[in-house]
């Protein structure tokens, strides 16, 4: 008896049929051993398809911990002031990053999770502290929403304007699928030479070995983690919403591309690339870089973006596409290479689908439409935010790219609103740590002490007539601590998504709130506003009348005090930096959050990439 398992065959949407074909496998042995049968001509002769579906289930891929994929640089040419640049991409793996549940949501799995040492690890912050599972990935594709190698015809206007049937090659991704983990470290090494025996040399990089352990001033490594998937909303959700909004997934083509002119026939390659997720790069480790030692990246500390959803669209049928070729006048031997993006040719019929601008209406709502001349209708509408009334082509042809959703609301129905911003900004202990502004020791002089700091015979203030010199004293006082506090924690500062600074477990830095107002390094616009106040300035300073003549005219005389009255220069900085309109607390904290973003109508018209080396 013989086991038959089926693969799919998903058929042209004209047909409607999805068709199976059966894979002949029989067991060779008793003991469930099978081998594959050839499939011959026959087995398929009553079956009409275009595309060979892939479902996925279980999926894990990993690479060797040192095992790398390297781009090299070249050796810099003489006089020139670029160093070479080496860098390594290690222990690349795509494993579960996320468990289904039965409302159709996930929850982040962190079971058998490691780090790539293999070591244990903390889950971190929204799952990214570990870069891999035991497991694979449940639902990289399913069987009723698989990757789909199929030939298909496309419909489309050609660079030379003419509207006709392009027939392709393309991998349709799935349009939903389990968020999964992809990780990978990496390393860049700048400024290493090495001598005849292939030992690293130069004071940049430290001179040693290459054995682990050496001196390694010249690496910089760090680790990027991705919770997501290769798909995403088909308009951008932050603008369109999730209502009638399908996910779509990414998609590669391959066909023949007509260039600019005839005879330049070549490949054509277009790539819609699609996902979502979140993504932390990191550099902070455990211990100090070692050259050929694994490193232990610890599980918080790093820059985060949250909550991504992001849409390219490189080329579009059948008039855009990335082409590649070598460099005009290169040397078969050199490696050099040109990826282009064509560029949008200056037709029509092409432009107004890539730019999909919004169709002329007419102005006279009794014009009949074949009776109107030029001056009943409009002659281009250009450019409409409202998405109801965008052409239908317009979320093809541009992309998008937004972390987080935390705009603010728009009442204008032409624009792009928001629900809000997130009023989560920080997180740590506040302002615990006082912060304080220092008065330099000042020469008293007319200059640096002007005003009416000296009293008359009837004990008013008025101006001085004599300043002693000497120098008033330098005095520091402090500002009131305690009065911005902890404001959540680091899982609340990343579910406001957009992006986010976060420290390492325990650690923390301090940020001065606003660099016009004091703080432990001083602005200079702060000492002055203090040391310019006249409470201030008599507060340093002592006034007498001396060499007073027998009818009572005095010199008003004025001189440094040995002690400055703190606490009037303590009442001064209190009043000047006052809470909240003026203070600025030094924030201690352990992690930020920047906010959200987003880039709308977003298109490459032109896109060139020229590969030259440093000697060429």
């Amino acid at each position: 008896m013989k086991n038959r398992s089926a693969f799919l065959l998903r058929s042209r949407p004209a047909q409607g049929w999805l068709l199976a074909a059966a894979i002949m496998m029989a067991p060779v042995v008793p003991q469930l051993s099978y081998a594959l049968e050839e499939l011959h001509e026959d087995d398929l002769r009553d079956t009409s398809g275009a595309g060979i579906s892939f479902p996925f289930e279980n999926l894990r891929l990993q690479m060797g911990n040192t095992s790398f994929i390297e781009l090299t640089g070249n050796d810099p040419a003489p006089g020139t002031s670029f160093l070479r640049g080496d860098a390594r991409y290690y222990g690349m793996t795509i494993s579960r990053g996320a468990t289904r549940n039965g409302d159709g949501s996930y929850s982040i799995y962190n079971t058998g999770v490691s780090d790539f040492t293999g070591g244990a690890c903390t889950p971190g912050v929204y799952g990214l502290g570990c870069a891999r599972s035991s497991e694979g990935v449940m639902n990289f594709s399913t069987f009723d929403n698989p990757y789909v190698l199929r030939v298909f015809d496309y419909a489309g206007y050609q660079p030379n304007n003419t509207n006709t049937t392009q027939t392709v090659l393309e991998l349709l991704g799935p349009s939903n699928t389990d968020p999964f983990r992809w990780a990978f470290w990496g390393e860049i090494e700048a400024g290493r030479t090495v001598d005849g025996n292939g030992n690293r040399t130069g004071a940049s990089c430290g001179v040693g070995t290459s054995a682990p352990g050496a001196n390694n001033d010249c690496i910089l490594q760090s680790q990027s983690i991705i919770l997501g998937k290769p798909a995403t909303y088909q308009k951008s959700f932050t603008r369109a919403g999730t209502t009638n909004n399908p996910m779509m997934g990414q998609v590669l083509r391959l066909f023949q591309f007509q260039g600019a002119a005839a005879g330049q026939e070549t490949l054509g390659i277009i790539y819609a690339s699609r996902l979502s997720g979140d993504y932390r790069f990191s550099v902070n480790k455990a211990a100090a870089t070692q050259f050929g030692v694994v490193p232990d990246f610890t599980d918080e500390e790093g820059m985060y973006f949250r909550d991504v959803h992001a849409y390219l669209p490189l080329g579009q049928q059948n008039y855009q596409a990335i082409t590649l070729n070598n460099v005009p006048g290169a040397t078969a031997t050199n490696g050099n290479f040109v990826v282009e993006l064509a560029a949008i040719p200056d037709q029509p019929n092409v432009y107004n689908d890539f730019y999909s601008m919004a169709p002329a209406l007419l102005r006279d709502s009794g014009c009949v439409a074949t009776l109107c001349t030029s001056a009943y209708q409009e002659s281009s509408r250009g450019y409409i935010r409202t998405v109801a009334s965008l052409p239908g082509r317009y979320f093809d042809t541009h992309g998008y790219v937004s972390w987080g959703d935390k705009f603010p609301t728009n009442g204008n129905p032409n624009g792009m609103g928001g629900t809000g911003v997130s009023s989560q900004r920080f997180s740590g202990t506040g302002d615990g740590l006082a912060a304080t502004v220092t008065l330099p020791a000042l020469a008293v002089t007319a200059t640096n002490f002007t005003g009416n700091l000296c009293k008359d015979g009837v004990g008013a203030w008025s101006s001085c007539e004599v300043w002693t010199g000497g120098t008033a004293p330098a005095v520091t006082v402090n500002m009131a601590a305690g009065r911005v506090t902890a404001t959540g924690t680091k899982g609340d500062i990343l579910a406001a998504g957009g992006i986010s600074f976060v420290s390492r477990s325990g650690g923390s830095w301090q940020v001065l709130n606003n660099q016009n107002l004091p703080g432990t390094s001083t602005p200079s616009q702060s000492v002055s506003a203090l040391q310019n106040n006249l409470d201030v300035k008599r507060a340093r300073t002592n006034n007498a009348r001396l060499n007073c003549t027998w009818y009572g005219d005095c010199e008003k005389t004025l001189s440094p005090r040995p002690t400055p009255d703190t606490a009037t220069i303590q009442d001064r900085a209190n009043t000047l930096f006052a809470y909240p309109a003026n203070y600025n607390p030094l924030l201690t904290v352990d992690s930020i959050n920047l906010g959200s973003a987003r880039i709308e109508g977003l298109q490459i018209n032109h896109m060139k990439i020229t590969s030259l080396g440093a000697n060429n």
